[in-house]
């Protein structure tokens, strides 16, 4: 059995509690990791003095400013997604995916270099 048929496999026939702790289980260590490395990130920038704290003081929020709209693309998709899988169209669930890629790397990149 592929990697592709398991996903398949627990988004279509594995009980909700099940589904939700096998997916929420690593974004949650995904988000745990990505808070410790701000914290480390502060300490030893912290460290350099009191304008290096302040830059990154500054530039953290935009950071998450430009998360914040990847995760608005991705849950957009997500839930389009899950009812064109849900219908069996996976071709077009295919062309959601990378429109909602691309779009989320385009926007977050015009946010960036402005």
């Amino acid at each position: 059995m592929n990697s592709q048929s398991k996903k398949m496999e627990l988004l279509g026939s594995t009980s909700i509690p099940k589904a939700l702790l096998a997916m929420g289980i690593p974004t949650m260590i995904g988000m745990l990791v990505n808070a410790f490395y701000n914290l480390v990130d502060a300490y030893f920038v912290g460290g350099l003095g009191e304008s290096q704290m302040g830059a990154i003081s500054v530039v953290y929020p935009l950071g998450q400013v430009v998360v914040g709209l990847g995760l608005l693309f991705g849950n957009g998709a997500a839930s389009y997604i899950s009812r064109l899988l849900g219908r069996g169209d996976k071709e077009n669930a295919d062309k959601v995916a990378s429109t909602a890629l691309y779009s989320s790397v385009s926007v977050g990149a015009v946010i960036i270099i402005i």
